[in-house]
Formats: C-alpha cells, structure tokens, sequence
C-alpha cells in the first residue's frame, strides 16, 4: 500500500495535467482527479471487508495489482522528462507516442526526428491553426481585459 501511494496513486495529480494538449488540460484533470478520487473511495470502503475475509492474502490482491502496472507503464505510458509541455504537445502530434518518446529521451529531438518541432509549435503550445490562435487570443483579451 505504500508503494502505491507514492508511485501510482500521483499519476492523476502529475501525468494527466503534463500529457494532456493545452484546450482540454483542465477539463483532463478534473476528470483524472475524479476518477482518483472515486476508486480511492471504492479502495477504502471495500478493504475493511476484504481483510476481514481473507486476512493476509488480501493483500496479495494489491500486490498483484502493483506489479501489473510495471508492463502498462512500461509499454503505454510515454516518457515526458525533461521535455516541455510544448514538446510533450508536439509528442502526441503524430502516431506512436511510446516509441518516439523513448527514442527522444535517448537522442533527443535533432537526431530522433531529424527535425525540431516547429518554433510556432513551441511558442503558442498549441498544434492548432494561426486562425485558432487568433481567436483565442481575442477571447482572452476580452474575458481579462487587455494583456
């Protein structure tokens, strides 16, 4: 139990924010924080009688849970250190995110796509047209005043 609360139980809080592109980010973690928040609940209400029942092999259950996560994050979960979320946006513009995740973390940009994502890309953090920036940018002038 404790090496889950200090490893899975943070992905909602710190993977989803980082993954998700800028115009659903927030709507992304709410949702991710629910769902956490939802089975941390169903995980406590049902603990209680699932040791009452099977004592110490209860735990063998949680166990056997914690170690099936070492091939879900190992093969779907792609490698975001010491990217930006700009990048990480850019990550996710084409298919296959895992493997060029990897071989961006061991090469990085230059050498793994033979190219750096676009300077437009990084600057807006968006993959979205010049036309959508354009409007966004006038939504925020008009929602905050001016910037």
């Amino acid at each position: 139990m404790l090496s889950f609360g200090a490893t899975m139980n943070c992905i909602p809080w710190v993977l989803v924010p980082e993954i998700l592109p800028l115009h659903v980010r927030a709507k992304g973690t709410a949702i991710g924080i629910s769902a956490n928040w939802l089975w941390n609940f169903f995980v406590v209400m049902i603990t209680p009688t699932l040791l009452n029942s099977l004592a110490w092999k209860g735990y063998l259950i949680f166990m056997c849970l914690n170690f099936s996560f070492i091939p879900l994050v190992y093969f779907c979960y792609p490698e975001t250190s010491n990217l930006t979320l700009e990048e990480v946006d850019w990550l996710f513009y084409e298919g296959d995110v895992v493997k060029r995740s990897r071989r961006i973390a061991k090469v990085g940009w230059e050498r793994a796509e033979a190219t750096q994502p676009d300077a437009g890309v990084l600057e807006t953090g968006s993959v979205g047209s010049k036309h959508s920036e354009s409007k966004e940018l006038g939504t925020e002038k008009r929602e905050h005043g001016s910037l």
